[in-house]
């Protein structure tokens, strides 16, 4: 069987009926959707299939991406079947800057936030200037990625952020 064998490749010689998707326990069908080249009531095509495989193994949420056809109630039926990888991430934060600043917090990460591709990070750090010994403070810091409205190449990005640090003067 080659790589790009689609099991059920057989019966791709009518238009697809119905497109499913299995596995996907956080990402919503119709994300997945706006994803795939080939579409319900279109001529089945290996190509496009293959093509719509890649399309949502892209998108680095899935560690597997697999698509098969089969008859179902005398229809072509597309199933693509994925496993999804960790959608959020709880990464602790340490650093030094080139300036001598301490810099040590937490940030949470959801790369697929409500299941729409969403990203969001929440990042708090408490800094500290001078090798520690300077003033310092708190960063908090909210960040909400939208990459696509409704299928199309735009999107919308936003910032929130207090800075909360002590000054010598």
């Amino acid at each position: 069987m080659s790589a790009d064998a689609i099991p059920g490749e057989e019966f791709c010689d009518q238009p697809v009926g119905s497109i499913v998707f299995s596995g996907n326990k956080v990402t919503k069908p119709q994300v997945l959707l706006r994803e795939i080249d080939q579409q319900v009531n279109q001529l089945c095509s290996i190509d496009l299939i293959v093509d719509s495989t890649q399309s949502i193994m892209d998108l680095g949420l899935f560690s597997i991406v697999l698509a098969d056809l089969s008859m179902v109630d005398d229809q072509l039926q597309l199933k693509f079947t994925v496993k999804e990888k960790l959608h959020f991430l709880l990464i602790p934060r340490i650093s030094r800057t080139s300036d001598a600043e301490l810099r040590a917090g937490v940030q949470l990460r959801f790369d697929n936030f409500l299941g729409r591709l969403h990203q969001m990070r929440i990042t708090s750090e408490t800094r500290k200037e001078d090798d520690g010994d300077g003033p310092g403070g708190f960063v908090h810091r909210l960040d909400y990625n939208i990459p696509r409205f409704f299928g199309s190449d735009y999107g919308l990005s936003f910032a929130l952020a207090s800075d909360r640090r002590k000054v010598n003067l």
